[in-house]
């Protein structure tokens, strides 16, 4: 019986998926497929044993409405996106990075900063290529439903502007910001009981500016970089305490990709560089065989982010971001700006962020080895978006530039979920003195 409910909610979930693709109707025609795909999950659901796969389900199950309003209501190509889409647009249409014919059809060619050629010919770019990769099979996916629709007498645009393409990138970002809601979860679940590990995960996603970048401006970078560091998170919680050089390896190339997708992302790579000093007992040549491998890694994992560099500016590495030397001054952070501004500051525009802040301290008391390598990332990342000459991340929702720190704190959101539940137990007249505040 679970066997075929699992065939019948496959079968519903690649409708729901075509549907979102060509674009065909509005929320009612999605809905079809997408109550067929709950009404699967519901059907299988999970024993009581499997507490960690039940918290999985309502995640699956949570992700239906959000493909709902992903159809109908949700956003495409806008702001900074344009930017992003062109890379995907370019090397799968013109294997080339040469954004000329692309900044023409989105009306920027006689923009000041895109209208003058860079020293090897080519219109600039200060966007990260990596997007684009992680982009190209829903690119691809979008070529085939419109090849498909082309011989069954549709006429759909094919030039890799129109709404198939576009709508198939779009859904690959909602996708991917969905694994790292998984993954956030997966970490979570490793320390925590079930239920707070899915109220964390649940929190960061549908709480925080994610959700926006996953279904109003999905031709962003933020759900592929959150995914982006939540993989590194993951991988780097799951084999602590028996990576072999290989695992760092492997590490070392999901943080340099993480690097390709937002750059800042690259910070990520003081976890393994913690453990590699944590594990010096174990003799130098074991710890310089980790390293190497690290180096290595996080090497060709960088690599499409500087052979971009390479091909638009004729540098493998940029000494100064591509904005300007101005854009990121490190002896000049805009503390309470960038935290307490109305205008985006992360802590007043997306409160929940303060579980994740405030929580590493009873993270520290209860996890420590969890905790410690966490806050590094989590302080280093939180400087380095002070300090940007546009504190506020320009037409941001909240600060989107806070993406990469969300795999980063989603434990310690966790953790003040876990401290406020033993604090209700042990006095549960503060819950209607708290609602009586909040009212």
């Amino acid at each position: 019986m679970k066997r075929l409910a699992l065939a019948g909610g496959l079968a519903a979930a690649a409708v729901l998926v075509l549907v979102v693709i060509t674009g065909q109707g509005g929320a009612l025609t999605a809905a079809v497929p997408a109550a067929l795909a709950a009404m699967a999950i519901v059907a299988s659901w999970p024993p009581p044993g499997r507490a960690a796969a039940r918290g999985r389900a309502v995640l699956l199950l949570l992700l239906l409405p959000t493909l709902l309003h992903f159809h109908a209501g949700g956003g495409r190509i806008s702001g900074d996106g344009v930017s992003y889409y062109v890379y995907v647009r370019s090397l799968a249409r013109d294997a080339d990075l040469d954004f000329t014919n692309e900044y023409t059809h989105y009306g920027l060619i006689d923009r000041e900063d895109i209208a003058v050629p860079t020293r090897t010919g080519l219109r600039r770019s200060i966007f990260a290529v990596g997007p684009a990769l992680v982009w190209m099979p829903f690119f691809a996916a979008g070529e085939a439903v419109a090849r498909a629709a082309a011989l069954l007498g549709a006429a759909p645009d094919l030039s890799g502007y129109g709404p198939y393409h576009v709508n198939a990138v779009a859904l690959g970002s909602l996708l991917l910001g969905f694994a790292a809601v998984l993954l956030m979860y997966a970490v979570a679940v490793r320390h925590f009981e079930a239920g707070v590990a899915l109220l964390a995960a649940a929190a960061v996603w549908l709480a925080t500016f994610l959700y926006w970048y996953m279904v109003q401006q999905p031709t962003m970078s933020h759900a592929p970089s959150a995914f982006g560091a939540a993989l590194a998170v993951w991988l780097w919680d799951r084999d602590r305490e028996r990576r072999t050089p290989a695992g760092f390896l492997l590490l070392g190339l999901v943080v340099g990709l993480a690097m390709c997708l937002r750059w800042q992302n690259a910070l990520l790579g003081v976890l393994p560089v913690l453990d590699l000093v944590a594990a010096r007992s174990a003799g130098l040549r074991r710890m310089a065989l980790g390293a190497a491998a690290l180096a290595a890694g996080a090497l060709l994992g960088a690599f499409p982010q500087m052979a971009a560099w390479h091909v638009l500016y004729g540098e493998w590495v940029l000494l100064d971001p591509p904005h300007g030397a101005d854009f990121l001054r490190l002896g000049r952070p805009f503390v309470l700006e960038t935290l307490f501004s109305t205008r985006h500051g992360v802590l007043s525009w997306t409160p929940v962020l303060w579980l994740g802040y405030l929580g590493l301290g009873p993270l520290l008391r209860t996890r420590r080895d969890l905790a410690l390598p966490l806050l590094i990332p989590a302080v280093a990342m939180t400087y380095v978006n002070m300090c940007s000459g546009d504190w506020w991340a320009g037409g941001s929702f909240s600060n989107r530039r806070f993406d990469s720190l969300l795999p980063v704190l989603a434990p310690g959101v966790a953790a003040s979920i876990e401290w406020l539940a033993a604090l209700v137990a042990r006095r549960p007249a503060l819950v209607p003195v708290a609602l009586a505040l909040a009212a």
